[in-house]
């Protein structure tokens, strides 16, 4: 599992103040608890991409 704290999100969140999509993206990880292969997952299926049949695909390497 890959995850960043809640600091990093905070960090992020300041970097891209002007991005709401970006924040939205970070509020998903936030309500994860950082796991960013579990964030992006939704994340593509939100943005219209669809799931793989695979159920344990890591979006990060695709």
């Amino acid at each position: 599992m890959i995850t960043i704290t809640p600091e990093e999100i905070e960090n992020f969140r300041s970097q891209l103040a002007d991005y709401p999509e970006a924040l939205a993206a970070l509020d998903e990880i936030e309500e994860d608890e950082g796991d960013l292969e579990y964030a992006t997952g939704i994340i593509a299926l939100e943005a219209g991409m669809r799931e793989s049949r695979d159920k344990k695909k890591n979006w990060l390497k695709d």
